[in-house]
């Protein structure tokens, strides 16, 4: 686990990249968790908050989905050598859903509507992942980088029980929320 607090490092990261990271600055903190399987693709899930209460907004804009007043947050999503390229590439930005504060995202082939015709994209599957949110007023944006958990392998049994108990822990913090309850 890596633990932030205004800036300061105070413990080291694991050992394992699949296990849980969480970023706490000053009282918020944003915790994710990889598992590497939805379907054969990449995806995440985590939960952001403030003071233990879960961070969210109550309105987006209908076809963009950013937030749409003072309390929604974005949660870019940046991958690092992907089909997109070497280096860091923007994939994509998301909204955690009320009243959890919860996120998830799967890495998926897509047509990309915010660019003209709509071009088709691969999947952004990288060597590793970064997620940043930016904090409101003088509140410290969150920044999260986690390696790539690999490719989801049946006969892999460590992989299969991580997957069980990273699907558990999805299921928990979405309190039965539809969206990320579909992607668990």
């Amino acid at each position: 686990m890596l633990v932030v607090c205004m800036a300061l490092l105070v413990a080291a990261p694991s050992a394992l990249a699949s296990d849980p990271i969480a970023i706490n600055a000053s009282h918020a903190k944003l915790a994710v968790s990889a598992d590497g399987k939805l379907n054969g693709h990449h995806n995440f899930f985590g939960q952001l908050t403030y003071g233990g209460a879960p961070v969210h907004g109550f309105h987006t804009v209908q076809g963009t989905g950013a937030p749409a007043d003072r309390y929604g947050r974005s949660l870019y999503i940046d991958t690092l050598d992907s089909a997109y390229g070497n280096g860091w590439k923007r994939e994509t930005s998301i909204v955690v859903r009320k009243p959890t504060g919860v996120f998830c995202y799967s890495f998926w082939p897509t047509n990309d509507v915010s660019l003209p015709d709509h071009p088709s994209r691969p999947a952004g599957n990288g060597s590793a992942y970064r997620l940043e949110v930016l904090g409101p007023g003088v509140t410290p944006n969150l920044d999260v980088k986690l390696d790539d958990p690999g490719d989801w392998k049946p006969s892999d049994e460590a992989k299969v029980a991580h997957v069980n108990e990273m699907k558990s822990h999805q299921l928990q913090l979405a309190q039965g929320g539809a969206f990320c309850t579909a992607q668990a």
